[in-house]
């Protein structure tokens, strides 16, 4: 939003404009741990394609992990690999309770069981995000009615993101399109 900053605290704080605070309930939203384990030389199972979600049934102790080297150059030297596991979220609460290393055993075992790799990672990075996805439930349609009302109150104000149309990054790259072809072509 490039307006003024009195008009931008009007969706952020109580301001005499807005007394009662925001007028946007803060949608429910799940934290997340993200390990990224590189390896300069990997030998392991073959990582080919995006990566891998851990379905519910299996009772997995992680979400999921993405193969970011098999998808992008220099994510990792030739013959090397990173991956980037994830846990927690709402179904997989006690993965956040992880210290860092217990995440650190954990990842070895994942990389033994599933990747077949016997080696430690040469990085081993963790990062903890509060909030990370966005859960739609009950309270989207009332969360999603009110930005439209915000957005028809105040022309040029466009809230996007994935509080709304999904929360992934192809979600965001259909979103942005239709944003562009919406305001710039018209159509």
């Amino acid at each position: 939003y490039r307006g003024s900053a009195s008009m931008a605290n009007l969706f952020l704080e109580k301001t005499p404009e807005n007394p009662k605070g925001p007028p946007l309930p803060h949608p429910t939203s799940a934290d997340v741990i993200q390990v990224a384990a590189g390896f300069r030389e990997y030998h392991g199972r073959k990582l080919d394609g995006f990566g891998l979600l851990a379905p519910s049934r299996e009772n997995r102790n992680f979400l999921g992990v993405l193969f970011p080297s098999a998808l992008f150059p220099g994510r990792a030297p030739g013959g090397g690999a990173l991956l980037s596991f994830f846990f927690g979220g709402r179904r997989n609460l006690s993965g956040l309770k992880y210290t860092d290393r217990a995440l650190a055993a954990e990842i070895g075992k994942i990389l033994q069981n599933d990747f077949g790799v016997n080696t430690a990672p040469d990085l081993l990075r963790i990062f903890r995000y509060k909030g990370a996805i966005p859960q739609y439930d009950s309270g989207t349609p009332v969360l999603r009615a009110m930005i439209e009302k915000i957005e028809s109150q105040y022309a040029g104000l466009h809230l996007l993101g994935n509080v709304r149309d999904g929360i992934g990054l192809p979600d965001r790259i259909v979103q942005a399109v239709s944003f562009a072809r919406k305001e710039f072509d018209g159509t």
